[in-house]
């Protein structure tokens, strides 16, 4: 897909920073239904899926921990097909440091992003 094609956004899932009516108004009339927790000041309760914030929370870790390796943090590759297989070397270099006994693992990460039901936060 080239950066000119356009596809429909049905959900967009934002930090509760972008909790704002501007931002909630302005996705609504587009026809996207926001994922957005609200911030602690504000005084009506507005509802969004804890599960889908979930999901994004946890791309959002290994996110973090694939831009671990320099490649993917600064996009060195001008391609997207050659961005594409760093991406693919990285996360196997990471599933194969993380599916590693702790005790035989010389080279850890902080922490493997689990997304399962049974860990993380709240599953």
């Amino acid at each position: 897909m080239s950066r000119g094609d356009r596809t429909e956004v049905e959900w967009r899932i934002l930090k509760v920073a972008y909790d704002t009516d501007a931002i909630r108004d302005d996705l609504k009339k587009r026809g996207i239904k926001s994922v957005i927790p609200p911030k602690l000041t504000r005084k009506a309760t507005i509802r969004y899926s804890k599960h889908l914030y979930r999901q994004r929370n946890c791309i959002e870790r290994m996110l973090g921990h694939l831009k671990i390796n320099r490649a993917i943090a600064t996009r060195y590759d001008q391609l997207a097909e050659s961005f594409l297989g760093m991406l693919f070397i990285a996360s196997a270099r990471y599933w194969t440091n993380v599916s590693t006994p702790p005790s035989t693992n010389l080279n850890t990460l902080d922490q493997h992003v689990d997304c399962t039901s049974a860990g993380g936060r709240g599953g």
